[in-house]
């Protein structure tokens, strides 16, 4: 069922209203057509046709909070390089990994 008559669009009068009001949508084109069940080719070829060829800003980032991290080097012993793993955990994990095969 349409608009009652007086209140019906033409194509270009639809297109017109939903660009502009992507304008305003707080994320990408593609977002705003799935939301408002429009297919994104129509609605990209329509910006074309309109004028509207002009990259929209990229949506706005949502701020994520970051913790400090601290880290401490590995004690080192005697008879042990800083770089490699202890020699039982690598045992350990080669009889693991033979296990899996």
């Amino acid at each position: 069922m349409g608009l009652p008559i007086g209140q019906q669009t033409t194509g270009k009068e639809f297109w017109r209203s939903h660009i502009e009001s992507a304008e305003k949508f707080n994320g990408t084109n593609k977002e705003y057509c799935l939301e408002h069940g429009l297919n994104p080719g129509s609605f990209s070829g329509y910006r074309k046709k309109l004028g509207y060829s002009r990259p929209r800003k990229s949506p706005q980032t949502k701020v994520t909070a970051f913790s400090q991290v601290q880290v401490s080097q590995p004690e080192v012993h005697e008879h042990s390089s800083p770089n490699l793993p202890e020699a039982k955990w690598l045992a350990e994990f080669i009889k693991a990994l033979v296990s899996l095969s």
